[in-house]
């Protein structure tokens, strides 16, 4: 579900207007990565007497950005804005500012996540192998077996015609 800047800033405590959530959303995309939805809000527009109505898009928020909004809410009175919208948004943040020991440690568990999941990967290519091989060796035996059957079933009207011409 997304909501409009309007929600927004009634379910946001702390949050008083559109043009600070704007400048929030406008920071959070360009130095967090972080994009919003877009919405199509619909508005009459009169021309030549008619009434027509008309889409313009605009920034939509979902019901996660609303929780974070209201996190930096809170934040931003001890850290400042930048601060505040970097920690909640920006993914990145958090390993930045590790120092490098911790960062080591946590490089390390992701490459051992990797590991697992490649040797579990590779488990599963050699279960599938070794049933293909017992497919193939199946296959072999039964073709050798027909080859038998058809080798030994010779016509007797070939057999026949050879043995006259003595």
């Amino acid at each position: 579900m997304n909501f409009s800047a309007h929600e927004v800033i009634k379910r946001v405590n702390g949050l008083n207007s559109v043009s600070t959530l704007n400048k929030w959303a406008k920071f959070v995309q360009k130095n967090c990565c972080h994009e919003f939805p877009t919405l199509d809000i619909p508005f009459e527009s009169y021309q030549n007497h008619q009434r027509e109505i008309r889409h313009k898009q605009a920034r939509g928020y979902t019901l996660d950005d609303v929780q974070k909004f209201q996190q930096v809410a809170y934040l931003i009175k001890d850290v400042g804005r930048e601060e505040a919208l970097r920690r909640v948004f920006d993914p990145n943040y958090q390993l930045e500012q590790l120092n490098h020991h911790d960062l080591m440690i946590k490089i390390v568990q992701k490459v051992e996540e990797k590991q697992m999941n490649m040797r579990q990967g590779i488990d599963q290519l050699k279960e599938e192998n070794d049933k293909l091989s017992l497919k193939v060796h199946e296959l072999e035996r039964k073709v050798s077996r027909l080859n038998e059957v058809l080798s030994n079933q010779t016509s007797g009207w070939f057999r026949n015609k050879r043995k006259e011409p003595k």
